[in-house]
Parts: structure tokens; sequence; C-alpha cells
């Protein structure tokens, strides 16, 4: 099958773009894209791919401690931790499903992962902590 770029198969095309590639219109003709077996077949996906990306952190975290005996299972912790994995299987997948590589997919990329890291330790700093003590009441407990 020829690969053309994305923008063919997003926007509809001029009569002489669709006598000379008629293949652009086979996969809606076939259901491929969509279909109630695709559909099904999506949430059930989407559902395993949640339970595993929760069960698994939440086994990881529970009933664990610190080393002066403090609990780890807090909730901030929990949704640090699950947030982080969500963001690297999502970063992942969209690293895999990537077929055409530009400068600006880079940039987001990488840049939204580089963007959570970022924000996520800005946060969570104890800087942040001493000055607004009200606002960030999880941090040190």
């Amino acid at each position: 099958m020829l690969y053309l770029p994305l923008c063919f198969l997003l926007q509809d095309v001029n009569d002489r773009w669709s006598l000379k590639y008629p293949q652009l219109y086979s996969p809606g003709q076939l259901n491929k894209f969509f279909s109630k077996n695709v559909f099904v077949r999506c949430v059930m996906r989407s559902c395993y791919t949640s339970l595993v990306l929760f069960f698994i952190p939440w086994a990881a975290m529970h009933d664990t401690v610190r080393d002066d005996g403090k609990d780890i299972a807090n909730y901030q912790s929990f949704a640090l931790l699950l947030q982080t994995t969500l963001l690297i299987v999502m970063s992942a997948q969209m690293f895999f499903d990537t077929y055409y590589w530009t400068a600006i997919n880079q940039f987001f990329l990488w840049g939204s992962l580089a963007a959570y890291i970022a924000i996520t330790f800005t946060f969570l700093s104890n800087g942040l902590f001493f000055t607004f003590p009200t606002s960030f009441f999880f941090i040190g407990e």
C-alpha cells in the first residue's frame, strides 16, 4: 500500500488526486478505520490498559513505608506515580506510532516530557512548600 502523508487522509482531495490515488478511499469503503469490531477492540484495549496502569502502581505502593516508618502510600505519592506512569506509557505509544519524524514532532514529544518533569519538580519542591505552606499541604507528610 502506498503510504501518503497524513494531510491527504484528513482532507478531501480534488478530482485529479482522487483518480490518481484511488487507494485513499478504499479503507473507508472497507470499514477499516471505524466499525463495530474496531470500536469494541478499542474499548477492550482501553479498559485493559487502564486497569494495568492503575493496579501495578497500586500494588507497588501497597503497604510500603519509608525509612523513618512513615507510610509512603498517600494520595499525593500515588497520584504522582500514576500520572508519571501514564505519561511514560502514552509518550512511548506516540513514539512508536510516529511515522514522520520532523523537528516539530521532536519538539513537542520531548518537550512535553521535559515540561512535565520541570513542572513536577517545581511544584513538589520544598521551596514552594515553605513559601506557600497552606497551598502545598501534602509535601512533607
